[in-house]
């Protein structure tokens, strides 16, 4: 019976992290420019009323981070972060910045 009951949590926190992704923003390649780290794909997700940065990284890593739409504007605030992390939405790629400016732009998937 504890196996059953397992599996049927699993399953159902399965489902609930794979509906989270109502919409996909946009999706871009994230060139760090260095041969020690590979190159991450980032991609922004919105579920209902809230957004998310999902990181994945040439050598395996990944993580999911909330963000922030910062209002009337298509840039997004990293919640919680150290270094103050935004991202900015562009025809041209995706911006990326922190507390000193702008760190360098991801190229759009999409």
């Amino acid at each position: 019976m504890l196996k059953k009951a397992t599996a049927v949590i699993g399953l159902c926190l399965c489902a609930c992290f794979s509906s989270a992704a109502d919409t996909v923003i946009g999706k871009w390649i994230d060139d760090v420019g260095s041969p020690d780290f590979l190159d991450a794909q980032l991609t922004i997700l919105k579920d209902g009323k809230k957004y998310y940065l999902d990181r994945r990284n040439g050598d395996g890593s990944s993580g999911m981070f909330r963000l922030e739409k910062q209002r009337g504007k298509n840039r997004y605030t990293k919640i919680e972060d150290g270094f103050g992390a935004e991202y900015e939405v562009t025809t041209e790629g995706l911006n990326i910045y922190d507390t000193q400016g702008f760190v360098r732009q991801a190229k759009s998937q999409m």
